[in-house]
């Protein structure tokens, strides 16, 4: 049973890496590294700035 739960999500994964550049699921860590350059001094000029934290999907 186990295996087929593992071979179920390692399925889902690929469908969800398969069409993406970097090909593979963005760590917890990137996502909150990304939101927090916002947060630094260096980001005081950006208003209203919408990241796409996507493992450059949107480039494609």
């Amino acid at each position: 049973m186990i295996d087929r739960i593992m071979g179920n999500k390692k399925k889902a994964e690929d469908q969800f890496t398969g069409p993406e550049p970097v090909g593979r699921i963005g760590q917890h860590e990137e996502i909150a590294n990304a939101g927090a350059c916002m947060f630094c001094d260096d980001a005081s000029f950006a208003t209203r700035l919408a990241i796409s934290v996507d493992g450059s999907f949107v480039a494609q």
